[in-house]
């Protein structure tokens, strides 16, 4: 029988015990799985575990500057500190970095350009670019932004009294007007560098200056990306301010993109993505919008689709199906097992039976599709019963998020009978409502329930098996 001072030895133990970082940054990981149904804040509590202690700081870390500009937007309440994150990035540039982007700058600039502000600082514990494997284009262009109106407040240039006096490393350039202008480099400890010449600071920014400063903030942090092998896994072009993202040599940092998302980005920018970024052999999730009027659009969803073959969820937006679908053959569709058409015209002469290629298919989406006037009750007849008679063998989930002058009563039934022939889960929900009505196997006669975010399968399943255990 063990003695009383052993068990409690053993308690104190078991109490003063630590996770590992793999059991840590498993537990963090959860934060992401359980925001997809509910809504938390995961960068506050991330940020809230790095502050426990060093074990918990580097676990949580990387977790949080995985995809630091998911959260910033034109309206986000978060964007007051949204330069904070570009001042972090800059911090982490070395010397010679500092200097060369100080002299491309003054390139671009000229001498009217009269300050920089404090760039080169005491360099961060973490190497926070190395933990940046997603990328939110528009995230980064509102940080830059933010970052350039913090510095020079309402466009204005910041004087340079306020910064130290220059030490002994310092290069002196010469402006096209002659004036000599100095760019300094002080001690890390308490470090800047800045560019001083002896125009006057009294003009204000252009709008072109402003535009150009901040594309070459963020072609530096591209650039300090492509030095330090950052590639990108996930990246989301939101923008129409672009182009410094389709250059050839920051390509390295998106030879590696497993989920594309373009549905923002302007369509006469396809064709400058497309040149530069070639190979999307990694390809697992795409999302597209392709406006139909454009035919030449859909040659640049067709370059898309031929250089991968590993494509797992396809979310197509606009656009007419009977473009749509002859480009998905099976080369391309035996993969993919979630599928979205959005805002998609159906037209008579679709090739329905084209679906029947997607034999992986798991999830399918109709959100807010509709018929082109030209087609008459008897073509959507007949559309209809080439989808209901496809079988689709592993089929989890449907939705039709529709209203009647889409997609009649009539035809949602017809839908509603196949999906639940296929032991899917069937949800109905029209735009404007709060609540879904699903219907499955187990209840053919349907449930109404609130709507869940992003019409999660687990989320529906687990609302199904509640009003079964309640009605047992």
């Amino acid at each position: 029988m063990s003695s009383p001072s052993l068990k409690k030895e053993n308690f104190l133990s078991m109490n003063n015990a630590s996770l590992n970082f793999d059991i840590l940054t498993k537990i963090f990981e959860q934060f992401f799985i359980y925001s997809r149904t509910e809504d938390i804040k995961i960068a506050d509590t991330l940020f809230a575990c790095t502050l426990v202690n060093k074990q918990w700081c580097e676990s949580a870390l990387p977790l949080l500057w995985r995809d630091p500009f998911q959260f910033i937007s034109d309206d986000s309440p978060s964007n007051d500190k949204a330069g904070e994150l570009v001042t972090t990035l800059l911090c982490c540039l070395t010397k010679e970095e500092c200097q060369q982007f100080y002299l491309t700058m003054k390139g671009y600039i000229g001498p009217r350009f009269i300050s920089l502000p404090p760039l080169f600082r005491r360099r961060p514990f973490f190497n926070y670019p190395n933990y940046i494997k997603h990328l939110h284009t528009k995230g980064l262009i509102n940080s830059a932004w933010n970052w350039f109106k913090i510095t020079y407040q309402n466009g204005e240039e910041i004087s340079s009294s306020n910064t130290s006096e220059l030490n002994s490393s310092s290069i002196t350039t010469s402006s096209s007007s002659g004036t000599l202008n100095s760019i300094s480099l002080k001690d890390r400890s308490n470090s800047s560098l800045s560019i001083n010449n002896d125009t006057s600071n009294s003009d204000a920014w252009s709008k072109s200056e402003r535009r150009t400063f901040v594309e070459q903030i963020i072609e530096c942090l591209l650039q300090m990306f492509v030095a330090r092998n950052v590639g990108f896994k996930n990246v989301y072009v939101e923008n129409d301010f672009n182009r410094c993202f389709f250059k050839g040599q920051f390509i390295n940092c998106f030879k590696q993109i497993q989920k594309l998302d373009i549905l923002e980005m302007r369509i006469p920018e396809y064709p400058d993505m497309l040149n530069i970024w070639k190979d999307f052999s990694n390809l697992t999730s795409l999302s597209i919008k392709v406006e139909y009027p454009l035919d030449n659009h859909y040659s640049n969803l067709s370059r898309i689709l031929q250089s991968t073959s590993h494509l797992r969820k396809l979310k197509l937006v606009s656009g007419e199906t009977k473009y749509i679908l002859p480009l998905l053959s099976p080369k391309y569709s035996s993969s993919i097992q979630h599928l979205i058409f959005d805002s998609i015209a159906f037209d008579t002469s679709d090739a329905w039976h084209l679906l029947s290629n997607f034999t992986q298919l798991r999830k399918m989406k109709l959100i807010q599709c509709w018929f082109n006037p030209i087609v008459d009750d008897d073509s959507k007849q007949k559309m209809f019963s080439v989808i209901t008679q496809m079988q689709f063998n592993h089929l989890k989930l449907f939705v039709c998020v529709t209203n009647e002058v889409n997609i009649e009563d009539e035809a949602k039934s017809e839908l509603v009978l196949w999906g639940v022939q296929q032991h899917a889960i069937v949800a109905l929900e029209n735009p404007g409502l709060e609540n879904v009505r699903i219907y499955h196997e187990s209840m053919i006669s349907g449930l109404q329930v609130d709507a869940v975010k992003h019409h999660r399968y687990t989320s529906y399943m687990k609302e199904i098996k509640k009003s079964l255990k309640t009605q047992s």
